[in-house]
């Protein structure tokens, strides 16, 4: 009987992994963003400039977007002032 070769499992360097946040927070911060209408330049705001109004990096935009990163509550006011919602809003989407 032949012995099983061992298999050795190494464990990704950078996993990817979703944070404990509610996932429709995420989906109104990008809705926010597309709903809204840049008169200028006649579309909608990208994230690298949403992010140079907000003083952000566009991929922390990205990641708040796509909850890979939990929102801290500067982010979420700062959206709220901007857009002229509430941060209940965003939270609860009531």
């Amino acid at each position: 009987m032949a012995k099983a070769a061992k298999v050795y499992v190494y464990p990704n360097k950078y996993p990817v992994r979703k944070i404990q946040q509610d996932p429709a927070i995420g989906h109104r911060l990008q809705g926010l963003r597309l709903a809204s209408y840049n008169r200028a330049k006649k579309r909608f705001y990208y994230q690298a400039e949403l992010a140079k109004l907000f003083g952000l990096s566009q991929s922390s935009i990205k990641n708040y977007e796509n909850n890979l990163r939990r929102t801290p509550h500067k982010v979420l006011r700062k959206y709220a002032d901007y857009f002229n919602v509430s941060i209940d809003w965003i939270l609860t989407g009531v």
